[in-house]
This record gives structure tokens, C-alpha cells and sequence, in this order.
């Protein structure tokens, strides 16, 4: 067992309000095959294999739509080289976009339960009562646009093209699982930003009483190593994705 397992089988209570904050992305997630963790009875723990299987069978569904969709494209347009390795390397890309975001739910299951757990330490350390219900708010406008974007764009390019294929069109929407990701690792790069702030407004608050008030100079300490830490968890779930969208 990891370090990671074990620290998130021990911390793994999720109180209401991170549950709240979780839940639009949680959902959307999980209905497009991508689900990052499994949240029931108040608990976080990494998702089932069932989930798994899903993601695998989604990723079979857009490798066989693209291959059915390159096949009539080429059929159907005069290509030269060029154009002809172009079209491939489109196709191959959608595919590994895909597959790359699957396969690192599988790899990374116990990070991302970890990161949620050290969100969770540092939320308790803070009295956010009064903005939760932006935090969330926010959460879900800025997902239900990116989704209103995606059908949007799906639809108008079946408009433009009059034709209309199930596998085609269940990849389309497979695929717009990686705006949602994207959105989720903004969203909670945002959040531990938000916690810094708060952080150091209670710094600046307490740096003339500290000697008088030295048990909360701890706990504020321990809270800045948490978000030390959690920006470390987000990177390291983050640096595959960044470097192989640098070198594309």
C-alpha cells in the first residue's frame, strides 16, 4: 500500500460543504466515462473498476469513430501526402487526448483523492460559510456554458456537414470530457488560490498578537504547508498532461 493509500483511507470523510463544491464536477465527470473518484455515503475513495471499464469502453468508441470517420475522409477527398498525414495525425491526436485522460484516472487514483482530502484540511481551517454558495454557483455556470459551447458547436457542424452517424456523434460528446477536465483542474487551482488569500489575510491579522496567540500561529503554519502540499498533488496530477501539450 502507498503512502498515498494509506493517508486517504485514513482522512476520508467529506464534510457537506466540499461535497458541495465537488459535486458539479464529480457528476459531469462521471457521466462522460471520466470519473475521478467515487463520493457515497460522505466518503471519497478512488473510483470503482467498473468505472474503469467504462472509460476503457469509451476510449474503444473514439478510436473506432475516428477510424471511421478518416476512412471516409479519405474516400472522399482528393489528399496528397501531405494532407494525407495531417488528416492521420488529427485523428491520432483526438484518440490520445482521449485515452491520455482515462489512463491517468487509473494511474493517479489515489492522488486525486489525496488532493481532495488536503483541500478538505484546509477548508476546515477557514469559515467559508457565507462564500460557499458562490464557490459552487460559479462551479456550475462556468460548466454549463462550456457545455452549451460544446453542444453548440456539435450541432452547427452537423448542420453544415447534413449528415449524421450514432458513432460519430457519441464520440462528439465523449469528447467534450476534456473541456470539463480542463475546467475542474482551473476550477481548484482557483480555490487553493482563494485559500492562500484567505490565509494571509488571517497572517496580516495576527502578526501583532502572536506571541499571545501562539496555538493559532501553529494551526495557520500547518494550513500553509497544506497548500504547499496541495499545489504540489495538483501538479504532479497535472505535468504529463502540460508537457505533452507543450510538445504538440
Amino acid at each position: 500500500m502507498t503512502p498515498y493509500s494509506r493517508e486517504v483511507l485514513l482522512n476520508n470523510r467529506l464534510d457537506k460543504d466540499v461535497q458541495r463544491i465537488l459535486f458539479p464536477f464529480n457528476f459531469f465527470l462521471t457521466m462522460f466515462l471520466s470519473s475521478k473518484y467515487c463520493i457515497r455515503d460522505n466518503y471519497i475513495t478512488p473510483s470503482k473498476r467498473k468505472y474503469y471499464v467504462f472509460g476503457l469502453f469509451g476510449i474503444c468508441i473514439i478510436t473506432a469513430a475516428n477510424v471511421h470517420q478518416m476512412y471516409g475522409q479519405i474516400a472522399n477527398m482528393d489528399l496528397n501526402k501531405r494532407g494525407l498525414l495531417i488528416l492521420i495525425f488529427l485523428h491520432v491526436t483526438q484518440i490520445f487526448n482521449f485515452a491520455l485522460s482515462i489512463v491517468l484516472n487509473i494511474i493517479d487514483c489515489h492522488k486525486n483523492v489525496l488532493l481532495i482530502v488536503i483541500i478538505q484540511a484546509i477548508h476546515r481551517s477557514f469559515d467559508f460559510s457565507k462564500s460557499i454558495r458562490n464557490l459552487v454557483f460559479y462551479s456550475w455556470m462556468i460548466l454549463l456554458i462550456g457545455l452549451c459551447i460544446n453542444v453548440y458547436t456539435i450541432a452547427y457542424g452537423y448542420a453544415i456537414l447534413q449528415s449524421w452517424h450514432i458513432l460519430s456523434f457519441i464520440h462528439d460528446v465523449l469528447m467534450v470530457v476534456l473541456d470539463i477536465d480542463l475546467i475542474y483542474k482551473i476550477r481548484l487551482l482557483i480555490l487553493l488560490t482563494t485559500y492562500l488569500n484567505e490565509w494571509i489575510k488571517n497572517i496580516c491579522l495576527k502578526k501583532d498578537d502572536w506571541q499571545q496567540d501562539q496555538a493559532n500561529c501553529v494551526n495557520l503554519f500547518a494550513t500553509y504547508q497544506n497548500i504547499l502540499k496541495a499545489y504540489d498533488v495538483s501538479n504532479e496530477l497535472s505535468e504529463i498532461i502540460v508537457s505533452y501539450e507543450v510538445y504538440l
